[in-house]
């Protein structure tokens, strides 16, 4: 079963949550399900998940957003998915704050100042303030 029709069945039924929980953490295996259509599919609905049970999805972020250099791919898939659908929200920034700060570890620095110019990391220093002052 896809995992958007696994929590779209948690929405109409709150009472199948074990059998959610199961499914949603067996994908989050790296060993039983590398996919990262799949991945991306936990970016997209991400605050959905903190709204039906944020107990679970605090519990398991280290899963959704794997840190070990060998499951970069998996990072890439739900971080992208996750700021691709939906706008910066306090909530979920005090949620995610260290994956935000890894993010922003991850953007390559430029190697000329003309790079500066010429693309969207021009805008790092204010995208870092906002999420900052955001925190608090």
């Amino acid at each position: 079963m896809p995992i958007s029709s696994v929590i779209d069945s948690y929405k109409e039924s709150p009472k199948n949550l074990p059998e959610v929980q199961k499914v949603l953490e067996e994908h989050l295996d790296p060993q039983k399900d590398k996919s990262i259509g799949v991945r991306s599919i936990y970016g997209q609905w991400l605050p959905t998940l903190l709204v039906l049970d944020k107990t679970w999805l605090t519990n398991n972020l280290s899963k959704i957003f794997p840190a070990e250099p060998e499951h970069a791919e998996l990072l890439k898939a739900v971080w992208d998915s996750y700021v691709i659908y939906w706008n910066p929200h306090s909530i979920m920034f005090r949620l995610l704050r260290d994956q935000y700060a890894s993010a922003l570890r991850r953007i390559p620095k430029p190697e000329t100042s003309e790079i500066l110019f010429t693309t969207p990391l021009r805008n790092l220093p204010c995208i870092s303030c906002c999420c900052t002052a955001g925190a608090s």
